[in-house]
């Protein structure tokens, strides 16, 4: 069983240049983290009856929130806004959970079950009633991706042989960005 969770966050109340013509940027961002889970699992038996089992739980959930102001507080006043939260991570990273059972004998009984959960929150926001004196433009974006992989595999053999293998994968979680 593995659990992850990375947290990332940024947060500006008020800002002002002196002349309202600089840029502000408001970042909060999961990178370079490796956010890669794997859990392997391996159960094997042999014998006159044998049983083996496995379970492989990965779960990744990583909270990413960046806001400019809270509420009816805050102020800016500069040429260009920018408030971004994002996930960002090489290809092929996520969740992912991988079991294999095997039972063999005169009676052999095997079971696996995976299971795998990527659910990132991404959050980028400006206050309600947050006062912004802009020349130029506003930006509020968040960017998520999701990758879940779940994997069972088993074998059961004898006389008698029985053998189950379950897999879940979930890919979920919520990307907002809102004024």
């Amino acid at each position: 069983l593995v659990h992850a969770a990375a947290v990332a966050n940024s947060f500006l109340v008020t800002a002002t240049t002196p002349d309202g013509t600089g840029v502000f940027l408001v970042d909060a961002e999961a990178s370079g983290l490796q956010i890669r889970e794997q859990k392997l699992s391996d159960g094997d038996a042999v014998g006159l009856v044998a049983g083996g089992a496995s379970f492989s739980e990965a779960d990744l959930r990583p909270t990413v929130t960046s806001s400019f102001g809270n509420g009816n507080a805050g102020t800016l006043e500069a040429h260009n806004l920018t408030v971004e939260a994002k996930v960002v991570r090489p290809a092929g990273y996520g969740a992912d959970a991988k079991a294999f059972a095997a039972g063999l004998g005169g009676i052999g009984i095997a079971g696996a079950l995976a299971e795998a959960t990527d659910s990132p929150d991404v959050e980028a926001s400006v206050g309600s009633g947050m006062d912004i004196n802009n020349s130029g433009s506003v930006t509020v974006k968040a960017d998520s991706t999701t990758r879940a992989v779940a994997k069972s595999a088993g074998i059961a053999g004898g006389l008698a042989g029985v053998g189950v293998t379950i897999t879940d994968a979930n890919a979920e979680g919520s990307t907002k960005a809102h004024l």
